[in-house]
């Protein structure tokens, strides 16, 4: 915990987390060796530690079968698939044990209870082997047979890439898990419509496999996780996955399920699987960073709102995670001039885990509360859940001489909470009737909801609200603010407040703090008529808008170009990251124009990567055919030396023959270090007026000092005229040629 209040104890772990993966480590590394027996030795010890951990029990069912211990091995493999009855791969561990030991029946019922499970290879040569080829192959064509156009790809690099920087799952990544879950446990013949894929700059699609898939998903919300061995886990499924590259085809669907503003090199792919006819969709769970900037790291805003102006060039269709954040998407693509695409809510559950029955359980990090009157709220600090309402609410309560119960806090500190931080320290909580509580396990968490009073959620602005639903479902009573969103969480058994009327909220707070009655009518309403949504249903809801998704659109949209209008000019500086994003982005989202190869803004413009790269946008109203001329301000990186810049549209003839017009479509220019240059290229507006100039360095370029790309050429300016507008095109010249450069 990075602070606790009120001298709430800290806990006190049993072991460290490098003597809980010291084991594991002795015992993987006498296995390289192939020492069987000190592996044996290394993961029982590891296993005695952790003995929820499946993928280690296979691991030590491997050493003991190498040492010849077949039964002992079995029991290994056992224990692997009790823990985990759906991971593929241990049902063929154990099965391969099983035929060792001469028990043939039960082996095939494991290998084919593999292949039912996922596209187990090993699983089918078994069951080949063992006579049953024509059964193998009918199991297997559930899976290899799904090449139609009803396959739909889920993107997990957002997940993979959080996993590997973070010990716990946040909002996003939890919704993530829970769906990839549903859809794994679906029968063999409905699951093999779905695929989940890893992709970036450098590697194709690449499909995970489901039972490593599974693993990295039970061992990341497992409650004694080693974020050591949660990376190696993610290693090893992406390492399984780079056998198998995949490519979307015409006709199927690539879903961004997760958070795709933060998967590198997203747009290139997008743009890709868009020419070759694949459907593209996307999971909106707010437009908070672009509808309320002021709740917003800047960064954030301007990430998300490159982001979505790119992905929306692309989009078929849009899913949300809740009503209210469909209305605002419909909104925004009317105010932003855009497309008008089918958009459907698939509202989330009700909580990230339904509860489970259990008696509380107060562990250290929470025995303090045990037997006190308090209030909860849990959610991140930031501005935007408004804990200052909180806090102003509590403080008044208490200068009234009122009785306050504690007020819990549930959540680390986010962005632009300062002030409310240094408020808290020092009015030193609240003379302690505030406290602050972070890093807290499901378990200590449910205990609190179970506690408390009642829940508060005054926020501002919400894509849902899942502490709404969760307080429900553990039956306890909620405070929460009537915008947005929250209502279609709480229904009617919530009292709502407004987040900007502190007296309102006042007077709800006080009528249930000294209403035992109306409190406890409360609790009743909730225990009769409160249905949790769950996961299942979630995922029941995402795949029929998946289907009637495909249905509505069976032909992917064209993919939409960036327009540039003649004589505007294209600065890549003005996208810099410490600046903010133009307003009117959406509508403009110019970054397009470079669709790979290009490293991000600086202060001058952006920096081609490496040799090769393209500009792509859409003239304007030019005419399919139209003659243009292509105006291109260069910098020349320090370390060209007489390097040789070549710009041509994709299918210029290279070999020029002087007074043809064809040729004159490709032109060259020798670069000399640190000196910019501008250079016109004629080029013809192609269909609905779309520009394509490939750009291409004769040889590569060394680094500068200790800059490690490879870059050569970098663009601070681009605009272009109809070829008659003689006007349009000297306004062009002198812009680019007496303005300085970007500063």
């Amino acid at each position: 915990m990075l602070e606790r209040v009120h001298r709430l104890p800290d806990p006190v772990p049993d072991i460290s987390e490098d003597d809980l993966l010291s084991q594991r480590r002795a015992g993987d590394a006498a296995r390289d060796r192939r020492d069987w027996a000190e592996a044996a030795r290394a993961y029982r010890a590891h296993l005695a530690l952790q003995p929820g951990d499946a993928a280690i029990w296979v691991q030590f069912g491997h050493a003991l079968k190498e040492e010849n211990r077949i039964s002992e091995a079995e029991g290994a493999y056992r224990r692997a698939v009790a823990l985990q009855p759906d991971d593929a791969d241990a049902h063929v561990q154990l099965g391969r044990a099983l035929r060792r030991a001469g028990a043939d029946g039960p082996a095939r019922r494991e290998f084919r209870t593999a292949l039912e499970l996922a596209a187990s290879d090993d699983a089918r040569r078994e069951l080949v082997g063992m006579g049953e080829a024509e059964l193998a192959e009918e199991l297997a064509g559930r899976w290899l047979g799904s090449d139609a156009a009803d396959v739909t790809y889920f993107e997990l690099a957002d997940l993979f890439g959080f996993l590997n920087a973070h010990p716990t799952l946040s909002g996003i990544q939890r919704v993530m898990v829970n769906v990839i879950e549903q859809i794994l446990s679906l029968p063999a013949s409905e699951a093999a419509a779905y695929r989940f894929v890893i992709g970036s700059a450098e590697q194709p699609l690449r499909v995970v496999d489901p039972a490593a898939l599974l693993r990295v998903i039970r061992y990341a919300t497992a409650p004694a996780m080693v974020h050591a061995r949660l990376r190696e886990l993610v290693a090893e499924a992406e390492a399984e996955a780079g056998a198998c590259a995949v490519q979307p085809a015409a006709g199927q669907t690539y879903f961004a399920l997760g958070a795709f503003w933060v998967t590198p090199d997203f747009f290139p792919r997008y743009v890709a699987m868009k020419t070759a006819g694949v459907r593209i969709g996307a999971y909106l769970y707010d437009l908070i960073p672009v509808n309320h900037r002021e709740f917003c790291d800047t960064l954030l805003s301007r990430r998300f709102g490159l982001a979505l102006g790119e992905t929306l060039l692309c989009l078929d269709f849009v899913l949300t995670i809740s009503e209210h954040t469909a209305r605002e998407m419909r909104v925004l693509l009317d105010q932003s001039g855009l497309p008008d695409l089918p958009v459907r809510a698939v509202p989330l559950a009700h909580a990230l885990q339904l509860p489970r029955p259990g008696a509380p359980r107060w562990t250290p990090a929470i025995e303090a509360l045990r037997n006190t009157r308090f209030v909860l709220t849990v959610s991140t600090i930031e501005v935007r859940k408004n804990h200052t309402y909180l806090f102003r609410a509590w403080r008044e309560m208490l200068r009234n001489g009122e009785e306050v119960p504690e007020l819990v806090i549930v959540g680390r500190p986010g962005w632009r909470v300062d002030d409310l931080m240094a408020q808290l320290r020092d009015t030193d909580f609240l003379d302690g009737h505030i406290h602050l509580l972070h890093d807290l396990t499901d378990d200590e968490l449910a205990t609190l909801y179970r506690s408390c009073l009642f829940t508060v959620f005054p926020s501002f602005t919400e894509g849902w609200g899942l502490p709404v639903g969760e307080s429900l479902s553990y039956g306890t009573p909620c405070v929460a603010s009537r915008a947005a969103s929250i209502p279609e969480v709480g229904g009617e058994l919530v009292d709502y407040v407004d987040p900007h009327d502190l007296g309102d909220g006042l007077r709800v707070i006080r009528a249930l703090l000294h209403d035992k009655d109306a409190l406890q009518a409360r609790r009743d309403a909730i225990a009769s008529a409160f249905r949790p949504r769950d996961w299942k249903a979630v995922t029941r809801d995402l795949c029929d808008a998946l289907a009637a998704a495909a249905q509505g659109t069976p032909e992917a949209a064209p993919l939409r170009r960036p327009a540039l209008a003649a004589g505007q000019v294209f600065e890549p500086a003005a996208l810099r990251p410490e600046r903010p994003l133009p307003r009117d982005y959406l509508r403009r989202p110019l970054r397009a124009m470079l669709p790979a190869h290009w490293h991000e803004s600086e202060n001058f413009g952006a920096w081609m990567r490496g040799e090769e790269g393209s500009i792509v946008f859409r003239a304007g109203s030019a005419m399919p055919g139209e003659t243009l001329i292509v105006y291109l301000h260069l910098l020349a990186a320090p370390q060209v030396d007489g390097h040789v810049l070549t710009v041509s549209p994709p299918d210029a003839r290279m070999r020029r023959s002087p007074g043809r017009d064809e040729d004159r479509r490709v032109r060259s220019i020798t670069l000399q270090p640190n000196t910019s240059a501008v250079l016109r290229v004629l080029t013809r507006a192609g269909e609905d007026g779309v520009v394509d100039l490939r750009l291409s360095v004769d040889r590569p370029t060394g680094n500068h000092g200790d800059d490690p790309r490879r870059i050569a050429l970098g663009l601070v300016r681009l605009a272009w005229a109809p070829a008659d507008d003689l006007a349009t095109r000297q306004e062009i010249t002198e812009r680019f040629l007496l303005d300085p450069l970007p500063a």
